[in-house]
Formats: C-alpha cells, sequence, structure tokens
C-alpha cells in the first residue's frame, strides 16, 4: 500500500512539474518551437495507445495511421461537409475507430504471434487506398481543405500556444488512463499475458478478450489524436498518413521503451526533433542533399540510438537509476 502511495506521489509530483514546464514554454517558446511541441503532444497521444498494446500486451500494430487518419477523415468530414461543431466529431471519430479497431481485432487478437500486425498493415493500406480513391468523400488524394477551427463560445481556438494546452491536454489524458489501466488488476493481468499468455490463460485470465480491449483502446487513441490534427492543420489529405506514418509510431514506443508508459512522450519527442534536426542542419554539412538523403540519415541515427538503448532511452535510464542506487547503498 505504501508502496503504491509512494509511485501515486511521484507520478504526480511529475506531472505537477511537467505541467509547469509546458506553462513556461507556451509562456517564451516562439512560434516554430511551440508547433513543434504541438506535433510531439499529438503523437505522444498516439503512442501511449500503441505503448499499451505493445508493452503490456504483448502485441504489435502496424496500421496504426490508419486510425490516425481515420480520426482526422472523420472530423474533417463532419465539420467541413456536413457542419458539425468540431468538439461533437472528436467522440463520434473515437468511436468509429474504436468499432473499425473491434471489427479488424475480433478474428486476430485470439491468434498468436504476429497476425494482428500483418492484419493491421493490411488495414492501413486499405484505409489509405480509401483516402485517394473515395473522391466524392474525401477529396481524393487533394484531401479536404478548410476545415473551420474548433471554437469555445465566441472565441475560436487559433495560433500554436492555444493549441499547446489542447494537444498537450489530450497528451495527459491519455497518460492519466493508460497510468490507471496499468496499476490496476487489468494491468497485471496484461502483464501476465505478455509473459506467457498460455500461462495466463491457465490461471483463469481471459487473454483474448483484454487483447481486443487494449487494441480497441489503442485506436481509440489515435482516432482521438487524428481528430485533433484535423483541426490543428485546418487541411488533411491521404499522405500524412500512409505506411511510414505506422512504423513511426511503432519506433517511437521502441525507441522510448515500450514497458514505460513515459516512454511515449519520449520516444514522439526524440522523432521529432531528429527529423527536424536533419532537416534543419544536414543540407549545411551535405550541400544538395535531398529528402532521400535525409531519411537515410534520419534513419541511421535510428539505428544508433536502438544499438546503444535497445530496451528504449527510459528503459535503460531506469536501469541506470537502480544501479546508481544500489552502489550508494552499498557505500552508505
Amino acid at each position: 500500500m505504501a508502496t503504491r502511495a509512494g509511485n501515486n506521489l511521484r507520478t504526480g509530483l511529475v506531472a505537477a512539474g511537467f505541467a509547469a514546464a509546458l506553462a513556461l514554454v507556451a509562456w517564451g517558446a516562439g512560434p516554430y518551437w511551440l508547433s513543434v511541441l504541438n506535433v510531439i503532444g499529438l503523437y505522444t497521444v498516439v503512442a501511449v495507445g500503441l505503448s499499451l498494446l505493445m508493452g503490456y500486451a504483448g502485441q504489435v500494430s502496424l496500421g496504426h495511421a490508419g486510425f490516425y487518419g481515420m480520426g482526422a477523415y472523420v472530423a474533417a468530414v463532419l465539420s467541413a461537409k456536413l457542419g458539425w461543431n468540431g468538439w461533437l466529431t472528436l467522440p463520434a471519430a473515437v468511436l468509429l475507430t474504436m468499432a473499425v479497431a473491434w471489427a479488424v481485432g475480433l478474428p486476430t487478437v485470439r491468434l498468436r504471434e504476429h497476425y494482428l500486425a500483418m492484419a493491421t498493415l493490411g488495414l492501413g493500406v486499405v484505409v489509405h487506398i480509401v483516402m485517394v480513391e473515395w473522391d466524392a468523400v474525401t477529396g481524393g488524394s487533394s484531401g479536404i481543405v478548410g476545415i473551420p477551427p474548433l471554437a469555445v463560445g465566441p472565441w475560436t481556438v487559433t495560433g500554436e500556444r492555444a493549441w499547446l494546452f489542447i494537444t498537450w491536454g489530450a497528451a495527459a489524458l491519455a497518460l492519466a488512463m493508460a497510468h490507471r489501466l496499468v496499476t490496476s488488476p487489468i494491468g497485471r493481468a496484461l502483464r501476465a499475458i505478455a509473459g506467457s499468455e498460455p500461462a495466463a490463460e491457465a490461471l483463469g485470465i481471459p487473454a483474448s478478450r483484454y487483447k481486443l480491449a487494449v487494441f480497441v483502446l489503442s485506436a481509440g487513441f489515435a482516432g482521438l489524436a487524428g481528430a485533433l490534427y484535423a483541426f490543428y492543420v485546418t487541411f488533411v489529405s491521404p499522405s500524412s498518413f500512409g505506411v511510414m506514418m505506422s512504423m513511426q509510431f511503432v519506433m517511437m514506443v521502441v525507441v522510448g521503451g515500450a514497458h514505460r508508459l513515459w516512454g511515449a512522450p519520449a520516444g514522439a519527442a526524440i522523432l521529432v526533433l531528429l527529423s527536424e534536426g536533419v532537416k534543419a542542419y544536414l543540407p549545411a554539412l551535405l550541400p544538395g542533399a535531398g529528402g532521400e538523403v535525409q531519411l537515410v540519415f534520419y534513419g541511421l541515427l535510428l539505428v544508433v540510438i536502438l544499438l546503444l538503448k535497445p530496451d528504449g532511452v527510459l528503459t535503460g535510464w531506469a536501469a541506470w537509476r537502480h544501479k546508481r542506487s544500489g552502489e550508494h547503498a552499498r557505500t552508505a
């Protein structure tokens, strides 16, 4: 009990410190860095859901860009074409992505190994094709423009600073829900499933039901992030939701540490900052370096990070802290 109280206190202090830091950044940062932080916040929401799926349920999804895109297009179509209030499109986007995830996951999570990964990879491809080909609804390859901004009474949510509180408010909500889940009996059951599914089932844990629930929840997180993205950029097109984006989401979880919820924002920050750094500084180091060269360099840097920290940067940091605390205990 004392350990749980200590963990909750530590989590609360971290959250309070993070909120204070966010307020300082919102006050002092320029538009460019605010936009970078907004993107990191949106990606964090997706990565938190994937962290639950990969780190706690032992499943991999290669189609979360599809759920992210579904959320974006639902929000765009309902608000720009049907005139819905923007806030009402958010739960609609979440519910639709969760319904699709349930339909995809129901026959596949019962199977072991990587059937869910293959099914979601196929789903991502299908969703992208629908975005391009269903021109009457999605606008085809041109996408949907003129998405109206979110509004609170007479005030519209515009500007990077205002969006910072929405994107990171959503990230905080996702982290809080995930923390509540992993510290509950369900979280312990999920860890048992990830460790050995046959052993968990022998103990009476309904593995398929729990895996499906986590998959559906993670898709809902992606749908919410996608809907917010649509209102943030006021434009959506299929090019933003390709298979490579799904790979990036998986990499965020792997780089940050799949077994640590705070690995989601850490991984999102590392990949976004790495991408921005390569685009900003590589042309100066290698004049004439095009997008392909930048992508190769970006990939090489990710490989280096994974070689140095194969279990994720936060897992490595936690192991280092544990080692240091053990050394202090021995010398005391």
